[in-house]
């Protein structure tokens, strides 16, 4: 899931709690190294530590779920010949951002609050945390952070070209080297209101899934 998801569905009113529930992704993104969750933690860790717990129950459920599979199913159904590369990955993080969408379309102040609460998160106990989680370049993590939230890009996924331009910048990320298309912005730009709608119609799908566990 991506960042939004897993606040929506996992997520408390805890800035420590919610920084957790995104900080596998965050530590991989910032420092380009893996979490590996350090069960000896300190008290005041235990919320940082519980939301990375959540965060990896959460990805191992969605990414086995009726509900992924079916809107990548569909997703190849919406597009007429695509020439961008990789589209099974393509089909993987769109499900995910769309998702995102889909739940900021339905919950007006979902992202603010998410943000918020990162606003309100402790950060010399965020530094311990990541310093007894063996995270290399925690100084990096705790920049990249402050910046993460200044920008709130996620508010980005409102507007559909700038979905497509979020779209691209992973496939950069990633090492993938492609020119994107006029053509592939316009079957793109004509796939993200039918995903959107499917997203939506198969929310339910998707609680029933996440629901088997509890975190």
């Amino acid at each position: 899931m991506n960042f939004l998801a897993h606040h929506y569905f996992y997520g408390k009113d805890n800035p420590h709690f919610s920084l957790g529930a995104i900080m596998p992704d965050l530590v991989k993104n910032f420092c380009n190294q893996r979490l590996v969750l350090n069960l000896e933690t300190m008290p005041e860790h235990f919320d940082f530590y519980a939301g990375c717990q959540a965060h990896f129950k959460a990805d191992a459920v969605f990414h086995n779920s009726n509900y992924f599979w079916d809107m990548n199913e569909y997703l190849k159904t919406i597009y007429i010949e695509p020439k961008w590369p990789r589209t099974y990955f393509f089909n993987h993080i769109f499900t995910e951002i769309i998702l995102d969408r889909a739940l900021m379309d339905e919950n007006k102040g979902l992202c603010k609050n998410f943000y918020d609460l990162l606003k309100a998160v402790d950060l010399q106990k965020l530094k311990s945390f990541l310093i007894s989680q063996k995270i290399e370049n925690h100084a990096a993590f705790e920049t990249k952070f402050q910046k993460f939230i200044k920008n709130q890009f996620i508010f980005d996924y409102l507007y559909n070209e700038k979905l497509i331009f979020a779209l691209s910048m992973v496939y950069k990320k990633v090492g993938i080297d492609y020119s994107w298309t006029k053509a592939d912005e316009i079957q793109i730009l004509n796939a993200i209101p039918l995903a959107i709608e499917a997203a939506k119609k198969n929310m339910v799908i998707l609680k029933k899934d996440l629901n088997v566990y509890e975190f």
